[in-house]
């Protein structure tokens, strides 16, 4: 085993811990994340190609929070 905490379906990237908030300018949730959890390889590549180009790992990660919601506002709509 490689020690890793749990299990599960989705792929994940993992870097530096971050903090990512909700975004709002009133006030929000916050958040500290240690890695993103993705449904499919493509993101998660996409995600370290990002990290690795020197993209900071909570702006990473506050991008794909961003589509994630974005894709389950479409998906309640629709």
């Amino acid at each position: 085993m490689s020690g890793k905490k749990g299990k599960g379906k989705g792929a994940s990237a993992e870097g530096d811990s971050a903090e990512v908030s909700g975004g709002s300018s009133k006030g929000g949730t916050s958040i500290k994340v240690r890695h993103i959890l993705c449904e499919k390889q493509s993101k998660v590549l996409e995600a370290l190609e990002k990290i690795n180009s020197g993209m900071k790992f909570d702006e990473v990660a506050r991008i794909l929070i961003r589509k994630i919601k974005l894709d389950m506002e479409v998906i309640l709509a629709g």
